[in-house]
């Protein structure tokens, strides 16, 4: 029967396994730890060097992509202008005539204001805008300040706020907003009309 046929084929190959004639050992083997260990070890550094690679390489990316205005290499590069001065950023509105002449605050505007007045000559401009990209980034400051620091030189200035949805150079130079530049653009005046002047020094 099928159960007899089973053990007596159990019994060859049993047999068949002592003599040899289908298992032959012939070497035990060894266990290799320093080559799993160095091969663990060249993967790791391969993986590092690959994940540096690929880090500076979206860091230059971004970098490339990045057109924004942060500092004076990024004027140079993104506008191909020359930067006359950089002032540092007040933690509040700051006018000159409130600081000592010595202050470094008011110091960054007397190098503007220098650098202003030695630009003008050369380029034989009269008249220089004060702009921003973006709101609330110091124009109203950084104007007044250096119109201050211009007079302060010996030039007469006059300075006019363009500014016709927000205007307030006048707040801070505590002036008259009845009349202004929406007056003369509309013809309700002419320029040195009514106009108000400020005795700071």
């Amino acid at each position: 029967n099928k159960s007899n046929d089973l053990k007596d084929e159990l019994a060859d190959l049993k047999a068949q396994i002592q003599a040899g004639q289908i298992v032959k050992l012939t070497k035990i083997a060894q266990h290799a730890p320093e080559a799993v260990r160095t091969y663990t070890k060249k993967t790791m550094i391969l993986s590092l060097m690959v994940a540096l690679i690929i880090s500076v390489f979206f860091v230059y990316i971004r970098e490339y992509m990045d057109t924004s205005i942060k500092t004076e290499h990024d004027v140079r590069r993104h506008m191909n202008l020359p930067v006359l001065a950089m002032i540092g950023k007040a933690k509040k509105e700051v006018i000159l005539t409130e600081l000592p002449s010595k202050d470094p605050f008011a110091e960054h505007f007397n190098t503007a204001a220098t650098l202003v007045k030695s630009a003008a000559v050369d380029l034989g401009l009269k008249s220089f805008l004060v702009t921003s990209t973006v709101p609330q980034e110091g124009k109203t400051t950084i104007c007044v300040d250096l119109a201050i620091a211009l007079a302060r030189k010996g030039l007469r200035i006059i300075v006019v706020d363009g500014d016709l949805r927000i205007p307030t150079i006048h707040e801070v130079l505590g002036l008259d907003n009845s009349q202004g530049l929406s007056s003369i653009l509309e013809g309700r005046t002419t320029p040195g009309h009514d106009t108000d002047f400020t005795g700071m020094e």
